[in-house]
């Protein structure tokens, strides 16, 4: 996490104006994300949302208590070889 916008600080423009909501609701997207909406068919976690102030740049993490949610009902990716 040491790249990542939970530190304050962003890793795209080194900004430190960090803003960030950790709520049932997704608070970038224009519906409640995670309550009872789906996507492609598949139920959405809540997640714990933050923006950089500066440039934009935004980060999403899932909730820990809905990562179940997660491995259940979505697809795994799989890693690719380079």
């Amino acid at each position: 996490m040491a790249d990542s916008l939970k530190n304050g600080v962003c890793p795209k423009c080194g900004g430190t104006e960090v803003y960030f909501t950790e709520s049932e609701y997704h608070k970038v997207l224009p519906h409640e994300f995670g309550k009872s909406v789906m996507i492609g068919g598949r139920p959405s976690p809540v997640v714990d949302n933050f923006v950089c102030g500066d440039c934009g740049y935004t980060e999403f993490f899932v909730k820990p208590r809905y990562l179940a949610v997660v491995k259940k009902n979505w697809d795994r990716k799989d890693q690719v070889s380079e």
